[in-house]
């Protein structure tokens, strides 16, 4: 099966493997050695593209062949299976369902700087819920701001990779048309003018809403929220 990254090139496209996978940049150079820096500089578009061992050794480590020959083209496809849950974390199913993955840090709005929710952290949160179907997020301390009073900085998100989202859940998005996995915590609804676009708002009535073509955002529903 062949893949097509959204928008193409190297900076959207190491992000969007990682995804696929459910891997974080450290995961990488934890269990395949690696260099998680060389990784963070392609998702943040620092180093614009890596160098050969560098997708090749992707390429090994993922099972994977990619087609960088048009660089805002690129391609990839699967040359066998690939359980990442087993590859990275090799605890038994039962320890794991307690203990999934704080994944990163999210802000709650867009005004500044936004990481990936797949960059380095290795925190951990004991919670009953399978960690291949939920992830925890944390509520940036400096720009966590746009949902007060309801989530304050500090405070985490249980995302689920799969729940269906409706108009009017609390969401996570990631706005692939933006470089540097840009994403936030946000309500979600269907603009009333055209069901081809999200409307993402804010608690905080200080902060405007985002609006953006749903063809162009990854969105996952907030299972709850844990205050800090």
């Amino acid at each position: 099966m062949l893949y097509v990254c959204t928008t193409m090139n190297w900076t959207i496209f190491i992000s969007h493997l990682l995804k696929e996978f459910r891997l974080s940049s450290y995961q990488l150079q934890k269990q395949f050695n690696i260099n998680s820096a060389i990784i963070s500089n392609l998702k943040n578009g620092r180093t614009k593209t890596p160098n050969e061992d560098t997708i090749r050794q992707l390429e090994k480590s993922l099972g994977i062949k990619i087609d960088d020959s048009d660089p805002q083209n690129i391609k990839y496809s699967r040359l066998m299976d690939f359980d990442s849950a087993t590859a990275i974390d090799p605890v038994k199913p039962e320890s794991r369902k307690s203990w999934p993955m704080v994944l990163g840090f999210v802000p709650a709005s867009t005004d500044a700087g936004v990481t990936s929710y797949y960059e380095e952290s290795i925190e951990e949160k004991p919670l009953e819920f399978d960690p291949l179907e939920y992830f925890w997020l944390r509520i940036d301390l400096k720009n966590g701001e746009s949902m007060l009073p309801t989530i304050k900085p500090g405070d985490y998100v249980l995302v689920s990779r799969n729940e269906k989202v409706r108009d009017g859940d609390l969401v996570f998005v990631l706005f692939l048309d933006e470089p540097g996995d840009r994403g936030a915590v946000k309500q979600f609804s269907l603009a009333a003018f055209d069901p081809g676009l999200a409307v993402f708002s804010s608690y905080n009535q200080s902060h405007s809403a985002i609006v953006k073509k749903m063809a162009s955002c990854r969105i996952y529903k907030v299972k709850l929220i844990e205050k800090r």
